[in-house]
């Protein structure tokens, strides 16, 4: 729940960003989905099982 509630808040402070052009539109769609998937690839191979 917690991952849920922070990738939300990136979205939309990159979205935000890229309204107030600090970040390229682009980069404020995509950058949490890339960030997030980064983030779940590396906690998947750390995970014991």
């Amino acid at each position: 729940m917690a991952l849920a509630i922070l990738y939300y808040v990136t979205e939309m402070m990159t979205m935000l960003f890229a309204k107030w052009e600090y970040i390229s539109p682009l980069a404020g769609a995509f950058l949490p989905l890339f960030v997030f998937t980064l983030l779940s690839v590396a906690m998947l191979k750390l995970a014991r099982t």
